[in-house]
């Protein structure tokens, strides 16, 4: 290609009332990337990062610059966003990206340009950070099995749960990450004797004695826990409505199944 003249781009992409003390040096050289220094949420503000990052060491005094802020959203393959930060020269840069999803790892990197300079720097290395959490928003579902009496009266529950999700995967996150999940349960006429069990696997069996009981499995993290999802076990005494006659042929089913 031609080889064009500095005093060509200089007339042809600054107008005629441009300053004539302006080198054109810098007008056609690059800055060294921008550093960044840190990519941090704000403990009790959701979706929403700080980026605070070092200025480039060849700048123009006096003169404005313009750092473009690239971050991406590192669960969705989403695509990549930019924000546009104009500042006065000094050393330290910040800005911040509203508008996260909560609980959620992102990549940032950074670019800059002076107000006089028609080339950007090349881009900073990334740094990733994570936005604040957020409580489970969603019951698990929640169902059971529960096998037949033992001879002493006891019988086993088997409590089985599933963590719902939303559809298409653009609505991410309908809740938020999980670190486990609480057990609960009661005898229904003696709430004071309350049990609770941790688990962070979706299934746990417990054994209980004749009566009525009432069992609640909540997911929980760092931030709180889910809306309960609430189940009733009848005791052996109740009558056997449909739901329940078919636990027990299951689990008379899975016994046979398990000993042939």
């Amino acid at each position: 290609g031609v080889l064009l003249s500095r005093e060509w781009l200089f007339l042809n992409f600054f107008p005629p009332d441009t300053p004539g003390n302006i080198s054109c040096i810098y007008c056609f050289d690059k800055f060294e990337p921008p550093e960044i220094l840190s990519v941090k949420k704000i403990t009790g503000i959701k979706q929403l990062l700080t980026v605070t990052w070092k200025m480039p060491e060849k700048i123009i005094p006096s003169q404005d610059l313009i750092c473009q802020v690239q971050y991406r959203n590192l669960y969705s393959n989403s695509s990549v966003s930019y924000i546009n930060c104009v500042l006065n020269v000094k050393k330290i840069g910040s800005c911040n990206l509203t508008g996260l999803w909560d609980s959620t790892e992102y990549s940032v990197a950074i670019r800059c340009i002076s107000a006089v300079s028609i080339f950007w720097s090349e881009w900073s290395r990334g740094k990733r950070a994570s936005t604040e959490e957020k409580a489970p928003s969603e019951k698990v579902d929640l169902w059971r099995v529960i096998e037949s009496s033992h001879p002493a009266g006891s019988r086993s529950v088997h409590l089985m749960w599933k963590v719902y999700t939303l559809s298409p995967l653009s609505s991410f996150p309908p809740s938020g990450r999980i670190l486990g999940y609480k057990i609960q349960y009661f005898p229904e006429n003696n709430a004071a004797l309350k049990m609770t069990n941790i688990s962070t696997d979706k299934k746990t069996i417990l054994l209980l004695n004749k009566e009525a009981y009432i069992i609640s499995v909540t997911a929980y993290n760092s931030a709180g826990n889910s809306p309960e999802a609430v189940l009733r076990i009848p005791s052996t005494d109740e009558k056997c409505k449909i739901s329940q006659c078919f636990d027990t042929f299951f689990s008379l089913m899975t016994k046979k199944i398990n000993s042939s």
